[in-house]
C-alpha cells in the first residue's frame, strides 16, 4: 500500500491544476484543460492555450513516470480505483 500512496502523492504533486492563461508554465508541468491532462513539452509564457506546447497524457503515464520501479497492472488498477 505504501507504493500506492507514494504514487498517488507523486501524481498529485505533478498536476499544477487547471490551465490558467495568466500563468507561465515550465517544461514538465501538468495541467488539466477541457477535461484532459496535458504535460508541457515546451515552456509557456502567460497567454492563450497552445496545443503545440503540450502532449496529452494519462494518469497511468504519470504514475509510471513517478514510480522508478515499474508498477504491475494490478497495482495500477488498484491505484486508479483509489482516485
Amino acid at each position: 500500500v505504501d507504493v500506492l500512496e507514494q504514487s498517488i502523492q507523486a501524481v498529485s504533486d505533478m498536476i499544477t491544476g487547471a490551465f490558467d492563461d495568466e500563468q507561465a508554465y515550465s517544461i514538465g508541468d501538468v495541467v488539466t484543460h477541457e477535461g484532459k491532462l496535458y504535460k508541457y513539452k515546451a515552456a509557456h509564457a502567460a497567454g492563450a492555450w497552445d496545443v503545440t506546447e503540450v502532449d496529452e497524457t494519462t494518469v497511468a503515464e504519470l504514475i509510471a513516470a513517478a514510480e522508478p520501479d515499474s508498477l504491475t497492472n494490478a497495482q495500477i488498477t488498484a491505484l486508479l480505483a483509489l482516485l
